[in-house]
């Protein structure tokens, strides 16, 4: 008994250890705070299926299927925020001291129990990657007591439990309660082990495997699940036969102590643009965390969610070559509960759900798969890979009538509209094989064709093959397609009347000519069965073109389902996006799409997909709406502007980029629309632009061009959307020779005035530069309309100039450069420029960049003109490039303005008095009434001006009744050219913001006054406001100032 006696202040001080002394802090549904539920994240092997579902704060399930013996499970909570949106992530604080767990477990099915082997575990990971094993059985507080707990107890003398206080009773593998005290945690399988210390002589001594784990770096908290037949020895790998579910309860879960993380983000407003999401991407998160992100980033009204191809069916081993589906019922354990889940929660927000499903099935047989001629299955290039599956096989229908009346009786069991979408239904081609053999060759559609034609189908060895004599074939399979589209729902509607179904088209790869082959296009655009109004509504996308940059494509798109379909605009839903690549042009053109949507006046508008969301950080915007839908009109029209949640809207119709030094500030007055137009506008709130959005107006009428012999050179024309255009050529007895048809792409790529050269010097114009290094380098290179490596390159410096001459002057708005089209072109490329005109006597500087750095290949960077004018020739002038040893340019294009556009006047009223109904003048201080502060707005130049109270500082200021955007002013001293002196010589223009003066521009030593002479300047830092002054803090050298008359241009 001595070894007890040893060892009792050791076995004391671990027993006293288990006491938690933390502060308990109540935390509430509307926190974030550590392991709080709906943050755990579920992560599974491929072949089985799991997903972690909350019922409330307290409550939750981990559930799912296991399918082999090496299944394994993880539920985890991680420190650092991963998985939410930017705005939502709450913070990290790996410091678990004074944390107290407690909830009961529920096991059922073939999960281990918890006092099973192998034994359920917590793995603690540390942020430096250090991991800890935590038998949870061991913090089982209602268990029975263990043989160490009586050992060290008959010991000691005492009554020994761990943890510490704990009252043995009937808690058992399958169901029990935990406590986990974070200040006493300890890895390893027991506390106390038995040793020999002489011979049969035992004693319990602390098991020096049992060691305490720091909690105050824990980057990560794991609940492992693994089936009965797991074994930790066993290297091969079991297949059961049958799927078999598991579940594991968490109730009365409850956090104590320092937990608290964050207060969760209120709920904002409704957007108006929807969100797309996906259970082969959302899996492994809890239905309420997706839910309240959607809510939290103002997404509402409905949702669009892709069921998926690989982890919503049940599946299990065929035996003989891998997993198959199970046909008898559509879904696993894990996808009923979760998608229930979503539902519900999306039910209790009024989000209605669009659940989407495709024809794709990674595990589905391989007598439903679509084939090749050759009988090559269908398949994509996604991992794992699905198979497409034919339209006319039984048991394909079958499935996907237990599949479509399993989602809408999860619809129905929540109050929710079952509303089911036929994802993307085409017969596939291989485009990734030689030949892109289609698919259209799988036994039971090549059965039923002969049974009905008695005779075989044609084999197509490649999309590209002549259909000449082939159409019948291709009709049929045409209606295969859009008659299993109306099977699905006629079933829908058969069981639940109430039920919408649609189908969504993807334009580019299906009637798109240039990209789908012809007779692909044939045979997944069942237009007979898709008109209107056949479907409840209709779904279109077109992400290819926006990743191409092919806009005027897209703008075709978005009127497919109207022009062929017949749908009216309400009952369309257009899917914008997507990318993955976070891609900055790819996003301002998905940003473009919405906008598109939103004025084209569509049902809904989507953004696929939750997690490219998520990785852009992307947040609902404030939308630009019009009242006229852009795209093509019968007549002229006017378009008015509005903006819910924004200051004001900047517009242009130029091609600039509106911004606060460039276009105008929308007054309420609709913009005419007498000609193709392009309108670009963005949104002003506090003081920010925001990013800009095009409204394109094409009217269709044809237009022509004559040469200087009347002869017809060119005309354009719309048909079905697609403008083109028709160029003659005649011979030399002026005889038309022939005549050239072009679809036009970019109907505003003629923004550009600079003519294709061809050479230095030509009737259109004259390229010149500084220096060029040789002639497949000269000036005109950065003229040819040509992205090549043959660019204007300097000869061997880093400064130059590259100029333009136009035969007659020209009002250049903006203009865009083009790297060369070489690795050494980002270090050639300007980095420090002005953009200059020549007035016949010196260059002009109409604007300036610096730091410009970050130039990629074959992208044009835009850049607006600050001062604008009239001049027939204009250089940008480089004075710093990135670094390279000489400097080139790819291309040079640039926008000449509308000149109704530019005209810049007055916009204060000439005023009688200091308040009016247009404004109000005010002063620091003013030299009696006939040099009142009015007097510098009368519009008239007389010696009877604003003059301070016999003080040189001072201020003079203006109130409009509403926000205006004042980029330039100008000032006239007082007719008096003995007082001149009294002339402001510094002082900054200033706006009001509500709160403060902000200083727009400030000027210094302005000395050269003369009598009638106004001077302009130009705001250096404009923004919108409805109250401006000019605050002067020096003049020139008399004892009061002056200011004769003072304007302001917008």
């Amino acid at each position: 008994m001595m070894a007890c006696r040893v060892w009792m202040c050791i076995a004391l001080s671990v027993l006293a250890a288990f006491c938690f002394g933390g502060e308990s802090r109540a935390v509430t549904e509307e926190q974030a705070y550590k392991l709080k539920p709906k943050y755990m994240v579920n992560n599974f092997n491929y072949d089985m299926m799991s997903a972690t579902v909350t019922e409330d704060e307290h409550h939750f399930a981990t559930m799912g299927n296991f399918r082999t013996s090496k299944d394994f499970d993880v539920m985890y909570w991680e420190t650092e925020d991963i998985h939410s949106h930017p705005d939502l992530k709450y913070p990290s604080n790996p410091d678990y001291t004074n944390v107290l767990l407690e909830y009961e477990y529920e096991i059922s099915g073939d999960a281990v129990p918890m006092d099973g082997t192998p034994a359920p575990t917590l793995t603690v990971v540390t942020m430096d990657n250090q991991a800890y094993y935590i038998r949870l059985w061991n913090y089982v507080i209602d268990r029975p007591q263990e043989v160490w707990e009586q050992g060290i107890s008959q010991e000691l003398g005492i009554s020994y439990s761990f943890p510490a206080n704990r009252t043995a009773g009937t808690g058992s593998g399958s169901a029990g309660k935990i406590r986990i005290d974070f200040n006493n945690l300890y890895a390893g399988w027991e506390p106390f082990i038995q040793e020999e210390i002489a011979e049969n002589e035992f004693a319990w001594i602390p098991n020096p495997e049992w060691v305490k784990i720091p909690v105050n770096q824990i980057k990560r908290l794991e609940w492992a699940f693994v089936p009965q037949e797991y074994d930790y020895n066993e290297e091969e790998i079991f297949y059961f036969s049958e799927s078999k579910p598991f579940k594991i309860k968490f109730n009365n879960w409850h956090v104590y102590g320092q937990s608290f993380l964050m207060d969760e983000k209120p709920i904002p407003p409704v957007g108006k643009v929807r969100i797309s999401d996906g259970y082969d991407d959302s899996y492994n998160l809890t239905p309420e965390r997706l839910v309240s992100d959607y809510s939290r980033l103002g997404f509402g009204g409905i949702v669009d969610f892709y069921v998926g191809a690989s982890h919503y069916y049940d599946k299990h081993h065929n035996g003989q070559n891998g997993m198959e589906l199970i046909q008898e019922h559509p879904f696993n354990t894990a996808f009923s509960s979760w998608y229930s889940s979503y539902v519900k929660l999306l039910a209790q927000r009024n989000i209605k759900v669009v659940a989407s499903i495709s024809m794709e099935n990674v595990d589905a047989p391989p007598s439903w798969w679509q084939r090749a001629w050759d009988g090559q299955a269908a398949e994509t290039l996604w991992s794992p890979t699905p198979k497409l599956l034919s339209f006319t096989n039984a048991e394909v229908r079958s499935y996907y009538q237990k599949y479509v009346l399993g989602l809408a009786e999860i619809h129905a069991d929540h109050q929710q509209v079952p509303i089911i979408q036929l994802g993307e239904p085409w017969w596939w081609y291989m485009d990734s094989l030689p030949g892109s053999p289609p698919t259209f060759y799988d036994q039971t559609t090549k059965d039923l064709y002969q049974q009905q034609f008695g005779q075989p189908m044609h084999e197509f060895h490649s999309a590209y093959d002549s259909i000449s004599g082939h159409e019948t074939m291709l009709n049929w399979l045409s209606a295969q397609n859009g008659n299993f589209s109306l099977m699905l729902r006629d079933t829908l509607k058969g069981g639940y009347p109430n039920g919408q179904f649609t189908v969504l088209l993807f334009i580019p790869t299906v009637v798109d000519p240039e990209l789908a082959p012809p007779m692909m296009g044939i045979v997944n655009f069942p237009i007979t069965q898709w008109q209107y109004p056949n479907l409840d509504f209709f779904m279109i996308e077109d992400y290819d073109y926006l990743i191409a940059n092919n806009m005027e494509k897209h703008r075709q798109a978005l009127t497919v389902a109207q022009r062929k379909l017949h749908y009216p605009a309400n009952q369309i839903h257009y899917l914008a996006g997507a990318d993955s690549t976070n891609n900055d042009s790819i996003w301002k053109n998905i940003d473009q799409a919405i906008s598109d949507g939103i004025n084209m006046n569509f049902a809904e508008i989507y953004l696929w997909a939750y997690p490219q969301v998520k990785q852009r950080a992307w947040t609902q915007p404030s939308l630009i709406r019009t009242n006229v839908a852009p795209g093509l009109l019968e007549e002229e029209t006017e378009v008015s502007l509005s903006a819910e949640h924004a200051d004001s809207i900047l517009y242009t119709v130029d091609g600039r980029e509106p911004s606060m030094h460039a276009g105008q500030l929308y007054s309420g007055t609709p913009i005419p629309i007498a000609k193709d137009t392009r309108i670009r506008a963005a949104i002003v709130k506090d003081g920010s632009v925001g990013k800009p959005v095009s409204f394109d107006y094409l009217l269709n009428r044809a237009q022509y061009k004559y040469d200087a012999s009347n002869r017809l050179q060119w005309q354009t024309f719309f048909q079905d959307e697609q403008k083109y255009r028709f160029a003659y050529t005649y011979d030399a007895n002026g005889n038309q020779s022939k005549r050239t048809v072009n679809k036009i792409y970019n109907l505003w790529g003629d923004q550009n005035i600079i003519p294709v050269m061809s050479q230095n010097i030509s009737p259109d114009g004259t390229a010149s530069a500084s220096s060029y290094f040789g002639d497949n380098y000269a000036p005109y290179k950065a003229f040819d309309h040509l992205d090549l490596e043959h660019a204007w390159i300097t000869n061997g410096v880093a400064e130059g100039w590259l100029a333009f001459q136009f035969p007659t002057p020209k009002q250049v708005v903006s203009y865009k450069i083009l790297p060369r089209n070489e690795i050494t072109a980002i270090q050639a490329s300007p980095k420090a420029w002005t953009f200059e005109g020549f007035n016949g006597i010196r260059w002009n500087v109409l604007a300036t960049e610096t730091n410009v750095t970050d130039w990629s290949l074959r992208e044009f960077k835009s850049f607006n003109v600050q001062n604008v004018g009239s001049y027939s020739d204009y250089r940008i002038n480089i004075q710093q490039n990135n670094g390279h040893w000489y400097t080139s340019i790819g291309e040079i294009e640039m926008t000449e303005g509308d000149d109704a556009g530019t005209i810049e006047y007055n916009i204060i009223p000439a005023m009688t008095g200091n308040e009016s109904a247009y404004g109000t003048a005010s002063s620091s201080s003013e030299f009696g009434e006939s040099y009142a502060a009015y007097k510098a707005f009368d519009h008239v130049d007389s010696e009877q001006s604003w003059i301070t109270n016999g003080t040189v500082e001072g201020w003079l200021a203006y109130h409009f009744p509403l926000p205006k955007l004042v980029r330039s002013y100008k000032i006239t001293p007082r007719y008096d050219s003995s007082t001149l002196a009294s002339a402001p010589k510094t002082w900054t223009l200033e706006g009001f913001n509500g709160t403060n003066w902000r200083v727009l521009s400030t000027e210094t030593d302005i000395t050269d006054w003369q009598v009638s002479m106004p001077k302009t300047f130009q705001v250096q830092n404009p923004g919108i406001f409805s109250k401006y002054r000019l605050h002067i803090t020096n003049n020139n050298g008399h004892w009061w100032t002056s200011v004769g008359e003072l304007e302001m241009m917008q």
